[in-house]
């Protein structure tokens, strides 16, 4: 009678936004799996809303096309990749396997609990909000030249974790008048 449920999911897969001549993959491609929670009690003074989510997300991640380049440049390019070009085509040419994998987590709670009537004032509420979520930089490999000549590449050595907590306590709430004043007072 108090309790309701909910869980959701999304699946989705991607082909890809452009191509590596180069590497011959598609690009941008990501893959995502991500699944969500949520439970509530509810009764007259109580209420307790509890959620939680989970993601993980990987893609192909050579992004950046060239649109511009120099006879000279184009030449050297040519030699690492014949088919490289400056025309927005969709078509990138980069030597790194470029790859992100993210994960994502969290979890939050929020419980409120009705006050009314204490200190004569009609409607009181205390609400705690507390959260928590962290991203996880799995891997993550760049072609930092962006071209098919093996200059540059950025290797993210080992995992990059951010880790987020959370917490508001408040009280709120309503009176038709404050001391006999006014005609309503809503406060926080």
């Amino acid at each position: 009678e108090h309790w309701s449920a909910r869980l959701a999911g999304n699946f989705s897969r991607n082909d890809g936004v452009m191509h590596n001549t180069d590497l011959d993959r598609p690009e941008i491609n990501v893959d995502q799996n991500t699944v969500r929670g949520r439970l509530r009690y509810d009764n007259d003074r109580l209420r307790a809303d509890l959620g939680a989510f989970y993601s993980e997300q990987q893609l192909n991640a050579n992004n950046f096309q060239l649109i511009k380049a120099s006879a000279p440049t184009l030449a050297l390019m040519r030699q690492y990749d014949p088919q490289i070009n400056d025309k927005l085509d969709f078509d990138l040419s980069a030597n790194v396997p470029s790859r992100g994998e993210t994960r994502f987590e969290g979890a939050n709670a929020t419980v409120s609990y009705a006050l009314d009537g204490v200190g004569n004032i009609d409607q009181w509420e205390l609400t705690s909000v507390t959260a928590w979520a962290r991203q996880v930089l799995e891997s993550r490999y760049i072609d930092g030249d962006f071209s098919p000549v093996p200059v540059i590449r950025d290797t993210l050595s080992r995992p990059a974790p951010f880790e987020q907590y959370s917490q508001e306590l408040r009280i709120g709430g309503h009176d038709d008048g404050i001391l006999g004043f006014g005609s309503g007072l809503n406060f926080v």
